[in-house]
């Protein structure tokens, strides 16, 4: 247990290491790592050798033996399966204003960075998901789900609306 740890009803199992982290009405097993700046919510179970990475938080979910959130990502109200790699920047969005929803991430999964799940959303064992994706709809085990728009450029665009904004800056 390192440094500005703050540790309230959690048990740690052996050869865990934690440093900078919150963790509240917590379980994390044997062999993990969590931090630094990660904050455990309540109800959240981090199985052995399992990792919650750098500004990463956890909320009433549990991530299975060797999962790993490395860093950057809101896990909420979700199940992650055994051997499940979380992308940087990756949100579970379990809220759609009026009730709190599940999302059940398999097992051997590999998620992109920066995909946002909306549960409830299921994610089979061994698929993966692109990069930047909105997951929405279920991904099948095996498959890989890519949920975003194609890019389009505007050429010229920043110059027209300069000068628009100068034209319009001048008749007031």
């Amino acid at each position: 247990i390192g440094p500005d740890v703050v540790i309230t009803d959690t048990a740690i199992g052996d050869e865990s290491t934690v440093v900078f982290a919150h963790l509240n009405r917590s379980e994390i097993g044997s062999g993990c790592q969590v931090g630094p700046f990660a904050y455990l919510r309540p109800e959240s179970v981090i199985s052995d050798k399992a990792k919650v990475g750098t500004y990463v938080e956890v909320k009433k979910s549990t991530l299975g033996p060797g999962a790993k959130v490395p860093h950057l990502s809101y896990i909420g109200d979700t199940e992650i399966g055994e051997g499940t790699n979380i992308g940087a920047g990756n949100i579970t969005a379990n809220y759609d204003g009026f009730r709190k929803h599940r999302t059940t991430i398999g097992a051997r999964v590999k998620t992109g960075s920066d995909c946002v799940f909306v549960a409830p959303v299921p994610i089979g064992d061994d698929s993966m998901t692109a990069a930047g994706s909105i997951l929405t709809d279920d991904v099948p085990a095996g498959a890989l789900g890519v949920a975003r728009a194609r890019q389009t450029n505007i050429e010229g665009f920043t110059e027209r609306a300069t000068k628009k904004a100068k034209d319009a800056a001048e008749r007031a």
